[in-house]
């Protein structure tokens, strides 16, 4: 409803533009502008080990995080299955879920206790979105984003900033943003297998990514200080 009497329309993603563009959004003054990372928080240079003391974890220990919601969008379950088949080969493998620990049993305790997993999982509790996720960026050995469906997802540009490998579904939001199992490893949509051999690979220091050339990409293109500049030039336009 809202597209018939916008003089201008911004969207995060060229997903999110067609999209937009088939419900009747204006072809004109149509912007993909994201929010873009900020690098004086995200950035390689962070402190290494703020994040792991909080969790009580060494630098032995193997981190992989996820900071996605419980909504069953995010596949969470996928990775819960994955975390008996990861730990058979690497041990000390803990994975970190950004979220309160007493709604994270509620939702998932079940599988948990099925799986036989609680000694591998930690939340972090509440996480104040500057002061403390770019530590357990920084901090992680991988991180997992694996949803079902997704536009642009800030949380992963973020993790690439702080030069973190990260593991994504298999989903277009990310063609000509980045290279598959170049910059990122990507894994097919609610595959569970696939999903812990990646794990393990990255883990065991098999496979690797060229973190680099991540930074390099999000720090070029999905830079928020490059972003504010072109909503600022659409609304300049657009007052004309």
């Amino acid at each position: 409803l809202f597209y018939r009497f916008v003089d201008a329309v911004i969207q995060d993603s060229k997903v999110a533009k067609k999209k937009g563009l088939q419900l009747g959004a204006p072809i004109n003054n149509n912007e993909i502008i994201e929010i873009g990372v900020d690098f004086r928080y995200f950035n390689p240079d962070i402190e290494f080990g703020i994040g792991r003391k909080k969790l009580g974890l060494s630098k032995e220990d193997k981190m992989v995080f996820s900071s996605r919601g419980f909504n069953d969008l995010y596949n969470l379950d996928i990775v819960l299955r994955a975390i008996p088949l990861v730990v058979k080969k690497v041990k000390r493998a803990k994975f970190v879920f950004a979220s309160n620990l007493s709604g994270f049993i509620e939702k998932f305790g079940e599988l948990i206790h099925k799986l036989g997993i609680e000694e591998h999982l930690l939340a972090t509790g509440q996480v104040d979105h500057i002061r403390e996720m770019p530590f357990y960026c920084k901090d992680a050995d991988i991180i997992i984003s694996v949803p079902s469906s997704d536009s642009s997802p800030a949380s992963v540009y973020e993790a690439l900033a702080c030069k973190t490998p990260v593991i994504i579904s298999d989903l277009s939001w990310y063609e000509g943003k980045l290279q598959k199992d170049h910059d990122m490893f990507v894994v097919p949509v609610r595959n569970v297998e696939k999903l812990a051999d990646t794990i393990i690979q990255v883990l065991i220091g098999s496979k690797q990514v060229h973190v680099n050339s991540a930074y390099e990409k999000i720090m070029k293109n999905i830079n928020f200080e490059i972003e504010n500049r072109k909503l600022e030039n659409l609304y300049k336009r657009i007052l004309k």
